[in-house]
């Protein structure tokens, strides 16, 4: 990968923790810098007096003066530059977010850091989707071994079945494609620009399914109480371990419907709208996608959105060949400004 200037080869992820990407860079870059002598004059006193001092003096002082005053304070500005009021923030979900030379949109506001270790993060989806991905061919363990890589943070209600699923020998294939989805290294350096990723940024093959339900349950202004409510829960079946999803209360006296986990028997009910925010969830009816969650199903499943019939999601063997949305984790010190869908 190349940041501020150096070609590295890395492995970076393989920390537990996200936030520590820039520090093993930083290491990785001195290292280049006392073998390579004065070629690296130029780019040296780049990444010294500008990175250094503009990041470090600027990042340090923002977030020491502002952002640790109240470190739930994620900063989302609206299309005329003016900060927007978070308690209203899912209102502009779908919004899109000019970011590195491509378009996002606005995907979560975390605001509780539920899917980041209760650190307050902003995440942002490609807009257009990645070319698709067939998940046995990049099989891996990155993540799962680790009590709290982003795999586990992603998909919180798994994480009570997380010793269970380490010492499975061989690893389940449906939870080492969800690995490679989930591995920060796979994707950072492609779609994070290089200072933000000093700030603690980074990205992720696709949305899990928890996040993927809060975020479509917020956007409709839908709460668990209420009609249409979607909710993901984590399963152990027959030492297999995973999601299954349902609706709420489907039916109009109230009654929930639908039956149990992973038994969807009213599927026009169960549609993943196209026209919530700008198409965000489901913006085409040819084009399948994955999300970072293993399914109950079987071993070798991945959750998947389903677009040929009614839109719905399910579980599928990671043999397919489905494209992904790529998420980006800004946190509280990285602000962004929205403009219209």
């Amino acid at each position: 990968i190349i940041i501020n200037g150096y070609g590295i080869q890395t492995d970076y992820l393989g920390t537990s923790n996200p936030a520590e990407i820039f520090n093993t860079i930083k290491q990785e870059q001195e290292a280049q810098e006392g073998e390579g002598g004065s070629g690296n004059n130029e780019t040296t006193n780049t990444v010294s007096n500008e990175t250094t001092n503009s990041v470090s003096n600027e990042t340090t002082n923002t977030t020491t003066n502002e952002t640790q005053e109240s470190s739930s304070n994620l900063v989302i500005k609206n299309s005329a530059g003016t900060p927007i009021n978070m308690e209203n923030v899912s209102t502009y979900y779908g919004n899109d977010v000019s970011y590195n030379e491509d378009t996002y949109q606005l995907f979560l506001a975390d605001t509780e850091g539920k899917y980041s270790n209760g650190e307050p993060r902003i995440w942002l989806q490609r807009k257009e989707y990645v070319e698709n991905v067939k998940l046995n061919e990049h099989f891996e363990s990155t993540g799962i071994n680790t009590d709290n890589s982003v795999l586990w943070q992603v998909n919180p209600d798994l994480h009570q079945f997380k010793t269970e699923i380490q010492e499975k020998s061989p690893l389940d294939k449906g939870i080492q494609g969800v690995a490679y989805l989930c591995n920060p290294n796979n994707w950072t350096a492609t779609y994070v620009k290089a200072e933000d990723v000093e700030k603690g940024a980074y990205a992720i093959g696709a949305a899990s399914v928890e996040m993927y339900f809060d975020s479509y349950n917020e956007a409709r202004g839908v709460t668990s109480d209420k009609r249409g409510y979607f909710e993901a829960k984590a399963f152990s079946k027959n030492s297999t371990y995973g999601y299954y999803f349902k609706p709420k209360y489907m039916n109009s006296t109230g009654n929930d419907a639908v039956g149990d986990f992973g038994k969807q028997t009213d599927l026009a009910n169960y549609q993943i709208k196209t026209s919530v925010c700008g198409g965000m969830y489901r913006n085409s009816t040819t084009i399948k996608q994955w999300l970072s969650s293993p399914n109950a199903s079987n071993t070798n499943s991945v959750v998947y959105i389903e677009v040929e019939s009614n839109g719905f999601l399910t579980g599928v063997g990671t043999a397919n060949r489905f494209a992904v949305r790529p998420l980006i984790s800004l946190p509280a010190n990285v602000e962004i400004q929205l403009s219209d869908y």
